[in-house]
């Protein structure tokens, strides 16, 4: 990352994979990512599967119920019609509208700094915070707390000209991973720059 100052106002380039794809984990195949990731927030392993299903209702193209999740008549019951949008996530002030939303806001109060929508889809190992790289790596998070402070360097503060830039995907996973087909199947979600970047202030 690039940080700039200008008179008093402080900022950060920081890449977008920093933050976790939301809609790139709505699907049967990798839910489990999200659903890991919401149980590490604090959301009971149950009502992280509900949220998760209601999530996939709110984004597939059919008015099929998912497990636990709302379709149109229960929104429809709910005096909301029109929902869900049956279509990715395209802002995230939507997601305050789906059924069990009060879950999330609750346990992570700040998630609209966490999640994306505007990321290459990969999760970058040189920004991503310990829980996102925990969720999408499927390690435990003391490994990936481990990480992130061996990635911060000797004076344990991110961002900053110490840090160790890992540079590839599979120098990440030899600090976070045994070898083995889990290794295969977790490294394409990964990235070491992704090409979309956000500005951040940084302070005065």
């Amino acid at each position: 990352s690039n940080t700039t100052s200008r008179g008093a106002q402080s900022a950060t380039i920081i890449s977008e994979g920093s933050r976790f794809p939301l809609n790139q984990y709505l699907n049967p195949e990798a839910r489990h990512v999200l659903e890991s990731l919401l149980e590490i927030w604090g959301i009971e392993g149950g009502n992280a599967t509900t949220l998760v299903d209601q999530l996939i209702d709110w984004t597939d193209a059919d008015n099929a119920t998912t497990g636990q999740g709302k379709e149109r008549g229960y929104y429809f019951s709910a005096g909301i019609p029109g929902y869900p949008f049956n279509r990715p996530f395209e802002a995230l002030d939507e997601l305050t509208l789906v059924a069990d939303y009060p879950l999330l806001a609750q346990v992570k109060p700040d998630w609209r700094s966490v999640f994306t929508l505007k990321s290459s889809g990969k999760l970058d190992v040189n920004t991503a915070s310990a829980d996102l790289i925990a969720a999408v790596c499927e390690c435990s998070l003391s490994t990936a707390e481990h990480f992130v402070q061996t990635r911060s360097g000797s004076d344990g503060i991110p961002l900053t000209i110490d840090d160790l830039e890992m540079e590839t995907v599979e120098e990440a996973l030899d600090l976070l991973m045994t070898y083995g087909t889990d290794r295969e199947r977790v490294a394409p979600r990964f990235t070491t720059d992704d090409p979309v970047k956000r500005i951040v202030a940084t302070g005065t």
